[in-house]
């Protein structure tokens, strides 16, 4: 009855703060991008799409929130002296924490090896096309920046046969080391380019400054939104799935740092659970055990991120990759049982 009684209050409490921490990370993440959007429709797409992705943050942290809230109401009310005296209570509670911890791993294992990669390779593409449409629906007579980097003004916009046509045009982007600023009588799009009439072109370098005129030009939209670029770092390590990974073993070094921290990604939450039981029982006693949940889960959480991170500098050498991330895991693995078996 214990273990049922537990279990169903981790569950419970886990999903509450998961949406929680879901609502707040895409709520962010939507006002970080709210320049590429021009409806209600594009937001709540980025949002479902990054969803995987954002959960990869939000599953370790609801459930060290979870165990502790739940363990931690009980110990500032005394409803917890039982596992003090019933070495039987103290099973159930440990039980139900390991049960807890196995049914979020086997969620989350697909979450870390497919979802949430494919995720934010979809949430990327997303974002870039939804700024390349951002250009059809802006107003005229105001300075608009769609894309970072890039400044857009016109003082007119009119539609001929459904494309939109813009008079006195202002465009200014930058480029490297150079940044370039046209001006144009007038100017509409023509599939991923902006073709321009009547104007000049400023090229601004380092130490020189360079001035055109012309009748009429071409600017590549996808070369001035970073498109290109954008396309190469998508074929990148931390987009792939596990079945890419798994059969580029062989011929990418870095394929297997990649697959390595995913593993740790999936200890670290398996642990978790259990290092939040610890801490709530050594923090959480007559004490606002909401305040102790959240601090102590955002430290754990927090000495994961920087061990994978170090993780990543050594990568090339095998011993140090090793070390760095799964020592702590080992560390804290040792902790728990020390602390359970003591118990």
């Amino acid at each position: 009855m214990l273990f049922l009684f537990f279990l169903k209050r981790f569950l419970v409490q886990f999903l509450t703060v998961f949406f929680i921490i879901i609502l707040i990370l895409g709520a962010s993440n939507l006002v970080l991008r709210a320049e590429f959007f021009s409806g209600f429709c594009g937001m709540i797409q980025v949002f479902f799409v990054m969803l995987p992705l954002m959960a990869i943050y939000a599953t370790p942290l609801a459930a060290g929130v979870a165990v502790q809230k739940v363990v931690g109401d009980l110990l500032v009310n005394d409803e917890l002296l039982v596992i003090d005296f019933f070495r039987s209570a103290r099973k159930a509670l440990i039980l139900a924490t390991a049960t807890f911890s196995l049914m979020l791993t086997i969620v989350y294992a697909p979450l870390v090896f497919d979802f949430a990669p494919q995720s934010y390779l979809r949430g990327k593409r997303i974002l870039l096309n939804l700024a390349k449409r951002q250009f059809s629906h802006l107003e005229p007579q105001k300075f608009h920046s769609p894309y970072p980097g890039l400044t857009f003004f016109f003082k007119e916009k009119q539609h001929e046969r459904g494309e939109p046509r813009f008079n006195n045009i202002f465009l200014a982007f930058h480029s490297k080391d150079e940044r370039y600023i046209f001006t144009a009588n007038q100017g509409y799009f023509q599939q991923n380019k902006i073709l321009m009439i009547d104007g000049s072109v400023h090229t601004i370098c380092t130490d020189k400054r360079y001035t055109a005129v012309f009748k009429e030009t071409t600017i590549n939209l996808d070369k001035i939104l970073n498109l290109e670029k954008n396309d190469k770092t998508m074929d990148v390590l931390k987009f792939w799935n596990i079945k890419k990974l798994l059969s580029m073993l062989k011929d990418n070094d870095d394929v297997l740092f990649e697959i390595l921290k995913r593993l740790a990604q999936l200890m670290w939450l398996l642990l978790f659970p259990f290092l939040a039981l610890y801490s709530i029982f050594i923090f959480g006693r007559k004490k606002s055990n909401m305040l102790v949940a959240v601090i102590t889960s955002g430290v754990i959480f927090l000495t994961s991120y920087i061990s994978i991170a170090l993780a990543q500098v050594v990568s090339k050498s095998l011993i140090f990759l090793i070390l760095f991330l799964y020592l702590p895991l080992i560390l804290c693995l040792f902790l728990c049982i020390k602390f359970f078996m003591s118990e």
